[in-house]
């Protein structure tokens, strides 16, 4: 004789943790980690969560110590002051038109495990771009040592007074403007780059000034 599921927790684990990739995060934990032991020991074995955080939800008060450690993917929208060393496991952050003190949070301390960072903005401010500055001396000098994938195309790149040490694990890089002096420098400081983006360039500087990349 058929069994016939008449509730959501009669479904078997694996059609359950599929479904809850595609359910609010917040939404999922409050209602159902603590439904019943089962739901609760099932919820801890979850990993790789994705959260966005936007506007929408600065009128929600609750912590997220319930699922802090279950997020691998997480979308800042709109200038969010969130702390980001709760998200011991995080290894893809999005930002968009983050705030000052956001760009101080972005080191291996809070995010130890970081391997793709975006970063867009519209409102390019001479603050925004000097703390862009000072990430990119971390990204450019191995501060996150897992860092495979970068991209600020949205933010020009200076040289630093205190040269790059060599990032040895970033492959991929989308940058904004540079000139010839930045992108020998990027080179340089990041042998094993196989993609490399960027805007604004002069023809004739790269023909003529160009380092030779074993990539």
């Amino acid at each position: 004789m058929a069994r016939y599921i008449y509730r959501f927790e009669d479904l078997p684990n694996e059609l359950i943790i599929y479904i809850c990739k595609y359910l609010n995060v917040r939404e999922g934990f409050y209602s159902f980690s603590n439904l019943n032991l089962r739901f609760k020991n099932l919820f801890k074995s979850l990993n790789d969560l994705q959260l966005t955080v936007s506007l929408f939800d600065s009128n929600d008060k609750r912590n997220y110590d319930l699922f802090y450690l279950h997020i691998g993917t997480l979308t800042i929208d709109r200038g969010i002051d969130i702390n980001l060393k709760y998200f011991r496991n995080l290894y893809y952050l999005i930002l968009h038109n983050p705030k000052e003190k956001l760009f101080e949070q972005i080191n291996r301390h809070s995010i130890p495990n970081l391997q793709y960072l975006s970063i867009n903005h519209k409102f390019i401010t001479t603050t925004i771009q000097s703390s862009m500055s000072d990430l990119h001396k971390k990204i450019f000098s191995n501060h996150f040592p897992y860092l495979q994938s970068c991209d600020t195309s949205d933010m020009s790149v200076s040289i630093p007074l205190q040269p790059w040490e060599q990032s040895l694990s970033l492959s991929i890089l989308i940058v904004g403007q540079i000139d010839i002096s930045v992108f020998n420098a990027i080179l340089s400081a990041c042998p094993n780059l196989y993609f490399f983006q960027f805007k604004n360039f002069s023809s004739n500087q790269l023909s003529t000034n160009r380092i030779i990349h074993s990539n």
